[in-house]
């Protein structure tokens, strides 16, 4: 009775973790050693899910990082264009101010 008890227990919060990550779940039977193999495989595929989860999450932190290099690279390659914006203003005005 009180392994009923628990296993009902489980297999009501599998449901409730398959439902939340879209998981159909998987399901055997309705024997006793059927509904602890459901629980397994359930357990499995959640935990597989779980690990796709968090090399797609590594993967969107590796992209991100690459961003935020870029980033950097074309703030640096601005501030180096406005440098030699300003010296080429410079150097122009400094000619006109010559020919007067």
């Amino acid at each position: 009775e009180t392994e009923q008890r628990i296993l009902k227990q489980i297999e009501t919060r599998l449901e409730e973790l398959n439902a939340h990550i879209g998981n159909p779940g998987i399901q055997l039977g309705d024997s006793s050693l059927s509904r602890w193999s459901n629980l397994l495989l359930n357990l499995e595929a959640i935990e597989q899910h779980m690990k796709k989860m968090e090399l797609d999450n590594e993967q969107q932190k590796a992209e991100i990082q690459m961003a935020e290099c870029k980033n950097l690279m074309l703030e640096r390659n601005l501030k180096e264009f406005r440098k030699e914006f300003e010296c080429t203003k410079q150097i122009s005005l400094a000619k006109d101010n010559d020919l007067d």
